[in-house]
């Protein structure tokens, strides 16, 4: 939906989010290795997310706020962009991380030694 209000904005969105959600969950995970393997992989795979719908809520908010107050209709436009935008999105993808991340670790830890 927000390619159809500004495609060169929300490309630039996509592909900045997902290299920063990244980059920041790799920071974490190899500051954290060291101290434990798991711990690291659990840490980074919360550290995504956060990051992710984190620059997803700021640029909604500061580079497409009058659609989103469009699309929030009645409901505050804060609101609709944490809860109704990156709310059910934000937990899914936090549980999806947590739970799979460390066995794709596991798998890929026992396979490569």
């Amino acid at each position: 939906m927000l390619w159809a209000v500004n495609p060169p904005m929300t490309a630039a969105l996509c592909i900045v989010k997902g290299v920063l959600a990244g980059y920041a969950a790799g920071l974490v995970y190899k500051a954290l290795n060291k101290l434990n393997h798991f711990l690291g992989v659990i840490c980074a795979a919360v550290v995504c997310p956060v990051v992710n719908t984190g620059i997803f809520i700021c640029a909604m908010i500061f580079l497409y706020r009058e659609t989103l107050s469009i699309w929030a209709g009645d409901t505050h436009f804060l609101y609709f962009a944490f809860i109704g935008m990156a709310g059910i999105n934000f937990v899914l993808e936090l549980a999806v991380n947590v739970v799979l991340c460390p066995a794709v670790s596991r798998i890929i830890k026992n396979v490569t030694i």
